[in-house]
């Protein structure tokens, strides 16, 4: 249970004194500003004590109290009366009455202050009312109750008369039946009816229906003979429009007691409506701005040690307003074990009259740890305190945010730190003219903090970049844009050097810099050695252009070494290839020149033995055995018959013979090096010809020459370089055929090889070679005209692939050697030569 602190029966009979005191009691200090103030002085005042302690009269006195000379005479007098005007907190003014006494304990006095706002008004009055005594010739309308017309009004009727007729409330009666006997000019006023619009009306239809049922109420008891104070309805105005009349009900009698009307008072309130409402809807908007602030409310009762708490404060704790029965004891549990004591303290003092306001902390029961502010007020019954209230505010959020500010800011200047540690720093304003800058700024530039600052850095301009750049880089950071780049600067010393620049704009509240912030890394060295690498790197670009250069010479005499060691190669061949023809060539063609020439005396001299044997027959019928022997034994009839035939054979083989040596000395001459003038069709059928014996396939069918040719003039070219080209061209054709044939299906299959010339211009010769063979895969289309590339096994082909077959055209007849081919269905070269 928690006890307030003793105090002593001096101190204990004075906080019941100054508490309990009428009149508003306050302690000011030296300065006049307020230490102490009691409950009466709050409630004149329209505050808190807590407001009012650091306050002086001053701050509620009007313009008119001169505070100042009235505080200097109250010290040097010792006391001090007056009165003066006072403005409440909430701004009413109120006339009050003072006395001071100084030095109620050492540098502390005692003010008393009464509000004096209602005799004021009763002084008011009274003088007008005295203003009103003259009689005056006013034609007055006659008052229940009034002397008949008969007898001349009494002057106190008059007096009476004149009152009401001036009073800014609204005076009525009405009759028995409820209708309105008289209407006060005020009322006519107020509701803007005519008086001949209301007298004799029923008092109902000036109120608002729904307030009826008040108003008959009141009519009745008044009737009844009770008073009614203070009722409040809707009454309808000229206008139309319904305002808030709040009025007392009494009734008058004549002498012998006897009901005459009833007497009414009323007051618009509408005014005083719309400010309830106006307050009642502050209040709603308090209320949930309350929640949304986590704003809660408690109240301790000393006496029956019973804690409350507000909805919002069950929240900020974490717990449901159906729990149990909250206790102090239980409370304090829940508060934060270092922040208890210090929640304690703060108690006590207010127990001692010391408002406190603190924050601490509070362990919800999930284990939730939540900072609180609480503030902690006290409430007196006769100037002892008996309750304890005040506020909750959930302020972990708000404590967790200026942490998180804290702990930016720490990071901030670490990190302004280190970059004051590494880069070279400037602040400028949007101007450029700089406002900062670091220590490193000034060991690089030259200049101190006191000869830069101010100035633009113009001051630092070396000259090396053109005022476009500067240009560019000023519209760049003026968009908010960050602008990076590298600059060289000149310091004090004239010396320059190069700076890695950040410049970054510090943006306004249009969204236009307001500053810049520059950071820099000094690179002069680096850009040193760039200079220093980039003229190693040109020298050596120009030693590797050299290289290359070079390198490509000496591959291009390689492929020319290759071409030329093939040629070589392949002219050896040939020209060995051709010795060796024209040698068998030679030595074959004396035997058959002899073998040809001698055939046709051959013939005659059969032709003349068979005359001779004719003869013999004819002569010698019967010759004699032995001849008869011999004929039969080497069958003389078919002798006859067959030599001829043999003779016939053998002229047409020597015959062959002969175009065989020919078609070998046309393919093989030795004057390849020498052009002449050529019949192509002549040296593409002498390469057929020696190729007459691979024109079989498989069971012994015979491939199929087809020729196309057309009528083309001689040319001139390397014959037997040519007759080369064919030569591979036919054999490559006749291979193509020989593969397809051993993997054929097609039993109407035939090898075909066709041979196509025509002349394309008048000096361009265009053949063609096409197979039906296997084709070309797309592999070996990439590569075939490679040199030294081949298919063939080693040892086999001509030796002389296609790679030369292209030299030979392109090079050294300035031709063309193109092909198309598609796998698995032949392929066609074609030769364009040139004449």
């Amino acid at each position: 249970m928690l006890k307030p602190l003793s105090l002593s029966l001096t101190e204990v009979a004075f906080e019941s004194l100054f508490n309990a005191a009428l009149d508003a009691l306050l302690i000011a200090d030296d300065d006049g500003v307020y230490l102490r103030a009691n409950p009466a002085a709050c409630e004149l005042f329209g505050t808190s004590e807590a407001d009012l302690i650091g306050c002086s009269i001053q701050d509620f006195a009007l313009e008119e109290f001169d505070f100042a000379s009235a505080w200097q005479q109250f010290l040097e007098v010792g006391e001090e009366r007056g009165e003066f005007r006072l403005r409440r907190a909430d701004g009413e003014i109120r006339d009050v009455e003072y006395a001071a006494t100084a030095h109620l304990q050492p540098h502390c006095h005692l003010s008393i202050v009464r509000d004096i706002t209602a005799r004021k008004q009763l002084e008011a009055e009274k003088r007008y009312l005295e203003n009103l005594l003259p009689p005056n010739k006013v034609q007055l309308t006659p008052l229940p109750g009034a002397p008949a017309d008969s007898c001349p009004p009494s002057s106190h009727y008059c007096e009476f008369r004149q009152l009401i007729e001036n009073l800014n409330d609204m005076v009525f009666t009405i009759d028995t039946e409820g209708k309105f006997s008289y209407i006060s000019p005020t009322f006519e006023s107020v509701m803007g009816y005519d008086r001949s619009e209301l007298l004799g009306q029923h008092f109902s239809q000036f109120v608002h229906p729904q307030d009826c049922h008040i108003n008959l109420r009141a009519f009745q008891q008044a009737l009844a003979g009770q008073k009614s104070r203070g009722v409040e309805y809707r009454a309808l105005h000229k206008g139309g429009d319904y305002h808030w009349h709040c009025s007392n009900l009494s009734v008058i009698t004549n002498s012998a007691g006897e009901l005459l009307a009833c007497l009414g008072i009323a007051r618009d309130i509408q005014e005083k409506k719309d400010k309830e409402l106006k307050l009642e809807q502050l209040s709603q908007q308090l209320n949930k701005a309350q929640s949304i602030a986590h704003f809660g409310y408690w109240s301790f009762n000393l006496a029956s040690q019973t804690l409350e708490w507000s909805d919002e404060v069950f929240r900020i704790f974490g717990m449901s307003p159906d729990q149990e029965k909250l206790d102090w004891e239980h409370h304090l549990q829940q508060c934060h074990p270092d922040d208890r004591q210090q929640v304690m303290d703060a108690v006590n003092q207010a127990l001692q009259g010391c408002p406190r306001q603190i924050e601490h902390r509070v362990i919800r029961a999930d284990g939730e740890v939540r900072h609180l502010n609480c503030c902690i007020q006290t409430d007196s019954d006769k100037g002892r305190i008996v309750r304890l209230f005040g506020t909750v505010i959930d302020v972990t959020e708000q404590k967790l945010a200026r942490a998180q500010r804290e702990a930016a800011f720490k990071q901030l200047s670490d990190i302004k730190y280190a970059l004051d540690q590494a880069a070279i720093v400037a602040i400028t304003d949007s101007r450029g003219q700089i406002e900062y800058i670091n220590d490193k700024f000034s060991e690089l530039c030259g200049y101190t903090p006191e000869e830069i600052i101010g100035k633009n850095h113009r001051i630092l301009n070396s000259g090396y970049h053109p005022p476009e750049f500067f240009r560019n880089l000023w519209k760049t950071i003026s968009q908010g844009q960050i602008w990076k780049g590298e600059i060289c600067n000149k310091s004090k010393r004239g010396d320059c050097y190069w700076v890695d620049t950040t410049i970054v704009p510090i943006l306004g509240e249009p969204g236009k810099p307001k500053s810049y912030l520059a950071i820099r890394f000094d690179i002069t060295e680096q850009k040193r050695s760039q200079s220093k690498l980039k003229t190693l790197i040109q020298e050596k670009s120009q030693l590797i252009r050299e290289s290359q250069a070079i390198s490509e010479a000496m591959k291009q005499a390689y492929e020319e070494l290759q071409e030329t060691q093939a040629q070589l190669i392949q002219a050896e061949k040939m020209s060995s290839l051709g010795q060796l023809a024209a040698g068998i060539a030679h030595e074959i063609n004396n035997p058959i020149s002899f073998i040809y020439s001698n055939i046709p005396h051959i013939h005659q001299y059969f032709e003349e033995l068979l005359l001779l044997l004719k003869l013999y027959q004819d002569h010698s019928t019967q010759p004699s055995s032995t001849i008869q022997e011999m004929c039969e034994e080497i069958d003389i009839e078919f002798m006859i018959e067959d030599l001829p035939k043999l003779l016939t054979s053998l002229e047409t083989g020597a015959k062959r013979i002969g175009e065989i040596v020919r078609s070998l000395r046309t393919f093989s001459s030795l004057d390849e090096a020498s052009l002449k003038s050529v019949d192509l069709h002549q040296n593409i059928d002498s390469t057929l010809v020696l190729l007459g014996g691979r024109m079989k396939v498989g069971q012994g069918h015979e491939i199929r020459i087809v020729k196309y040719y057309d009528d083309i003039p001689k040319i001139i070219c390397h014959s037997s370089l040519l007759n080369q080209v064919f030569m591979n061209l036919f054999l490559n054709a006749i291979h193509a055929i020989e593969e397809r044939a051993k993997s054929e299906t097609d039993p109407d299959y035939v090898g075909t090889l066709t041979i196509t010339t025509a002349m394309e211009s008048s000096n361009l010769v265009y053949i063609s070679v096409q197979d039906n063979g296997i084709g070309i895969s797309p592999e070996v289309q990439a590569k075939i005209f490679n040199p030294f590339f081949t298919t063939k096994p080693v040892g086999t082909g001509t030796g002389m692939g296609l790679p030369i077959c292209h030299q030979i055209i392109t090079k050294q007849h300035k031709g063309d050697l193109s092909f198309t081919s598609i796998p698995g269905g032949g392929s066609e070269f074609f030769i364009q030569l040139r004449f």
